[in-house]
Parts: C-alpha cells; sequence; structure tokens
C-alpha cells in the first residue's frame, strides 16, 4: 500500500526523497528482524527513528 500523500507526489514535490527514506525503513526492518544481540538491535531501532523524522519533516507531518 502506498502511504504517500498526494500533495507531496506533485511536481516539485519531494516525493523521490520519500521514496528513499522508505527504501531505508524496510531495509532497517529486514535488519531489525534478523537481530539476535540487544546492542545491535537498540542501534537498528536508534536508526529506524531516525529515518522516521527524516521523512517526517520531509513530507511536512506535525507543521
Amino acid at each position: 500500500a502506498t502511504m504517500v500523500p498526494a500533495d507531496i507526489t506533485e511536481a516539485g514535490g519531494p516525493i523521490d526523497t520519500v521514496r528513499s527514506l522508505a527504501q531505508e525503513v524496510r531495509t532497517l526492518s529486514t535488519q531489525a528482524a534478523r537481530a539476535t544481540e540487544w546492542d545491535e538491535r537498540t542501534e537498528i531501532y536508534g536508526r529506524l527513528l531516525s529515518t522516521c523524522g527524516s521523512c517526517h519533516e520531509v513530507a511536512g507531518v506535525n507543521q
């Protein structure tokens, strides 16, 4: 399912950045599912939250 609001997919919108960040979330989620050590899980979770925050900023969430 597409999670990208229509207003950021219009000409000049940040769709490429959002797509890149969405791919990073998928990659990190896969890594997290395979992680077996708490240190590794913690590091991945921090990167995941940072990626979410970056996407929200680009998409104008909470503005």
